[in-house]
Parts: C-alpha cells; structure tokens; sequence
C-alpha cells in the first residue's frame, strides 16, 4: 500500500483484481485449452522420440521371415522377408510427392500361404495431367519372395468417410482395418510392407522420412504455452483496480 499526503488529509493507495465472473471463467477455459494443447505437442513429442529410435534400432536388425514375427511394437519398422503371391487388383494412396512432383504410392495386396493377405507398398508413380485417368500398373502373376520393411499402414489426421466406386484400382487417402474389411474376408496383416529398393516389381522407392521431428513438437508447445502465459499475464494487468482512500474513510477508485 501507498501512502501519500494531500493538503491537510493523508491518503492511501491500493490494489484490487476488478473482473467479471463470465470472463474469468472464458479466459480460464481458453488459457486450458492452449496449456492442454502444448502438453499434448509434449507427448508428439516424446512419441516420435521413440519411434525414430525404434526406427534406427530395428533397421538394424537382419531380415527376419513374416511368419516368424508378432505383428506389433516389436515388428514395427523390422525387415521382413515374405513369399506369396500378388492380386491383380490394387491400390494408389492418392497425394504422394516425390522432389515437388505429385503421385501416388502404388499398393498392392499379397496372397499368403495361410491365405491372409499383407499389403506391399511398391513405390510411387506420378499422376498424369488429367486427374481422373488413373495409371495402369503391372503386376507379376507368379509367386514371388520379396523383402521390406514393415511401416505403419497409411494414415491421415482426419479421415474423411470413404465413398466406393465400381472397379479398381481403388483411389485412397488412408488405409485401415476397417476399410480393408469392405473388400477382404481374409485376415489383413496390420503393418505395411514397404519394398526395399533393390526388390523387383517396384516402383520409385525414395521413401520419405519422418514427416515432423521431436523438436517441432516442443516448439509448438512453447508457442502453446507463451500464448497462455500472455493471456493470464494481460487479463490480470488489465483487471487491476487502483482504489485511492483518504484516512478519514472517504474513498476514490481509478481504473488503471
């Protein structure tokens, strides 16, 4: 508190927090939803950590047969060598770019021995000029050995419902079991295969890295987090309510 003299009165100065309950409770919820959003960039964070060390650990690794590894954590991003034999029909994941160019990954299903199905990324092609005049690919009739490196099936933030047409090949965004379920009974593995460069029966297979690294993440989250801190910072500096107040109990106040 400070104290100041006027003429023959004595008056002391104060501070009060002046703000309506409607628009603390907005900034409160606001300043949750941006301090929410920094930790939930965090724990991006923390999980591509991880996958980019599973990625060096288990590349690493020599190529291991499909039949002989669990489809999981464990498997993700391993060598594997597999031998069946490829359906004519096929898939292209839609909106691929390779040096600026846009394309599609060519993906195609892989009978089993078992009768399941694994599905090969074989690479990218590009798109002609006329977007609906989907590339015709080739695809081998004989059983073949193939090796890869298993990859997370294709996947996208928001997914669209996904409206079928006639005939193939089927034009995708993403990929996921409960898509795969519209034109296979048998079991799908839930990993993707991608081919290795040296393989046969590929295409363009310049595969991308990761998209985003860790420390993009924590960028974003120290934006999240900034941007908290100036709204409660500026909503509690504007709140202030100077009160002047003279001795003998009269009073002023004066927004500041």
């Amino acid at each position: 508190m400070l104290s100041v003299a006027t003429g023959s009165k004595m008056l002391s100065r104060s501070y009060q927090l002046k703000h309506s309950l409607f628009a603390t409770f907005a900034v409160l919820l606001v300043a949750g939803i941006m301090i929410s959003l920094g930790i939930w960039q965090l724990e991006r964070a923390d999980e591509k950590t991880r996958l980019m060390a599973t990625w060096e650990e288990h590349g690493a690794l020599k190529a291991i047969k499909l039949d002989d590894i669990e489809i999981g954590d464990n498997s993700l991003y391993r060598h594997v060598l597999v031998t069946g034999h490829f359906e004519p029909n096929y898939f292209l994941l839609n909106n691929q770019f390779r040096q600026g160019k846009v394309g599609f990954d060519v993906i195609s299903p892989l009978r089993l021995a078992n009768g399941g199905r694994v599905l090969v990324n074989r690479g990218w092609i590009s798109a002609s000029q006329n977007i609906t005049d989907l590339p015709k690919v080739e695809t081998p009739e004989q059983n073949v050995q193939l090796v890869g490196r298993l990859n997370l099936l294709p996947s996208v933030g928001y997914k669209l419902k996904y409206i079928d047409t006639p005939g193939w090949p089927k034009l995708v965004q993403y990929l996921d079991a409960k898509l795969l379920a519209n034109w296979f009974d048998a079991k799908i593995v839930a990993q993707i295969i991608q081919l290795d460069a040296a393989q046969d029966y590929g295409f363009n297979r310049e595969w991308p890295g990761f998209s985003t690294h860790p420390e993009k993440h924590q960028a974003y989250a120290l934006q999240w987090f900034l941007m908290a801190t100036v709204l409660l910072t500026s909503y509690i500096f504007f709140s202030i309510k100077k009160v002047v107040g003279s001795k003998n109990g009269e009073s002023k106040s004066l927004i500041s």
